[in-house]
């Protein structure tokens, strides 16, 4: 009795260990949502995340990849667009402290801006799901598993140059407010400033 416990408990310890090892590994997918893999259209079996099939861990491991920042659309919302429009909410939050309405106005365009911005990336989710949160709700996954890098790369170019488009004009309007330059010289010194920003942007996200 005592060798068969000595024989089992290793063993068991080591299986516990590899279950616990692939439970971290493998992140969450939310239940309920469908995805068709290749494997699976040839059967014309739909899968299911909330059930077991062949294709789990595969998918586990390419969701896994898309949730790190290896999708362009998500890596380019989560590093630009969120920290624009935090940094535009605040500013209008400051504005509207201050009494200076006009530009707490503009401010609150920008951030709405931005919002449409991020929609504009996800052509494949309806208003509802991107209510939920346009990276973390069930469509999600399947959008970022389903849509062709090439077409993702235009979609990042795309808000690429819109970013610029705000962020020049920002700049252009603190020149001239701010620094009190004359409308001529902002003008000029914007255009090299609008294909700087997009071009980096750009360049930073590999959507040329």
């Amino acid at each position: 009795m005592s060798q068969a416990c000595a024989f089992h408990s290793p063993f068991s310890v080591s299986i516990s260990a590899i279950r616990i090892f692939q439970r971290f590994m493998t992140p969450r997918i939310p239940r309920g949502s469908q995805f068709e893999c290749s494997c699976c259209l040839k059967r014309g079996i739909t899968k299911d995340f909330s059930s077991v099939s062949p294709c789990r861990l595969a998918l586990q491991w390419q969701n896994r990849y898309v949730s790190e920042g290896g999708d362009k659309v998500r890596s380019f919302e989560v590093r630009v667009l969120r920290p624009l429009q935090l940094l535009f909410a605040a500013l209008t939050i400051l504005l509207l402290l201050r009494a200076v309405w006009l530009w707490a106005a503009a401010s609150g365009l920008a951030v709405f801006y931005i919002g449409t911005i991020g929609a504009r990336l996800h052509p494949l989710q309806t208003t509802a799901d991107l209510m939920r949160g346009p990276l973390n709700n069930p469509s999600a996954i399947s959008e970022a598993n389903t849509l062709p890098e090439a077409v993702k790369r235009i979609l990042v170019s795309h808000a690429c140059t819109r970013v610029a488009i705000l962020l020049t004009l920002t700049f252009a309007i603190v020149l001239w407010r701010g620094a009190g330059l004359e409308w001529y010289f902002v003008a000029v010194a914007a255009w090299p400033i609008l294909l700087l920003t997009g071009a980096l942007l750009k360049l930073a996200f590999k959507a040329i």
